[in-house]
């Protein structure tokens, strides 16, 4: 497919209209629907358009919640970094409640985080299995 400034505001939709196979002779042509948008068709963006395809929305989801999980992670560590300098000989007892205080709060963050993101990879694989075009 050639890229012009033209293709890029509006491309033809690649996926095949219903009935477009006449006597188990696949049909090639599109269906004629234009899109404005980037993606070829909402369909197509939707469950990956062809054979051994990734779909879009696996890739999206995996992705964020694999982010997100990284980010709980290293929430938790800075909880867990907390809690050792929490346990220093040398803390004055004025700095405790401060440190007490951000090892909570890392805690509460790194899990939330984690749990989101973890549900987010499991939907990703999910949507993957459910949509993927065989």
């Amino acid at each position: 497919m050639e890229l012009t400034a033209g293709s890029l505001l509006s491309r033809r939709c690649q996926h095949r209209p219903s009935g477009s196979s006449a006597g188990g002779i696949a049909d090639d042509t599109k269906c004629g629907h234009w899109s404005n948008s980037s993606a070829q068709c909402w369909n197509d963006f939707i469950s990956g358009g062809r054979p051994g395809e990734v779909p879009a929305l696996a890739i999206g989801l995996i992705t964020g919640g694999g982010v997100l999980a990284l980010g709980g992670v290293g929430c938790l560590v800075g909880a867990w970094a907390t809690g050792v300098q929490a346990g220093s000989a040398e803390l004055a007892f004025s700095q405790y409640g401060g440190l007490l205080d951000r090892g909570h709060a890392l805690d509460r963050a790194g899990m939330a985080l984690t749990v989101t993101g973890g549900a987010l990879v499991v939907g990703g694989a999910i949507s993957w299995a459910l949509l993927a075009p065989s």
